[in-house]
């Protein structure tokens, strides 16, 4: 069996997503204690207003299978108006998210458009330099 060659970098990388997976699996574990503490407690919610999870922000999207999906879903959602798949780009980009190609937004776009139920629509069709216009369905 052959040993791949890893290179620093790419181990440092590897190493950063496991720790970002980890942590993610800690939260999950700290969520369920809670719940046990909770359902330990005849069913009445002890936790204070501060810690209620639904009064927590939503985690950052963290990398991952389909991670580019949801980034892309969430800039659909953030712009709110009919857009380009450039406009989608430039709002992933200007969100500190720089590891992310024109190509693999119009991927997704295309996907969105194809799957059911519908997400997205094409509001006018491109032509030539004109770009296609899309929005929410």
């Amino acid at each position: 069996m052959k040993v791949p060659n890893l290179t620093s970098e790419q181990i440092a990388e590897k190493q950063e997503k496991l720790r970002g997976e980890i942590r993610q699996r800690q939260e999950l574990l700290k969520a369920y204690d809670l719940v046990v503490q909770d359902l330990g407690n005849n069913g009445t919610i002890t936790l204070p207003v501060a810690e209620s999870p639904l009064l927590r922000r939503p985690p950052a999207i963290e990398p991952g299978y389909g991670y580019i999906t949801r980034l892309v879903r969430q800039a659909i959602n953030d712009i709110g108006k009919p857009f380009r798949i450039k406009d989608l780009h430039r709002h992933i980009i200007a969100s500190d998210i720089h590891d992310v190609s024109l190509g693999s937004v119009a991927t997704v776009i295309n996907r969105l458009m194809r799957e059911q139920p519908y997400e997205i629509v094409v509001k006018r069709r491109g032509s030539g330099r004109r770009a296609t216009i899309f929005e929410k369905a």
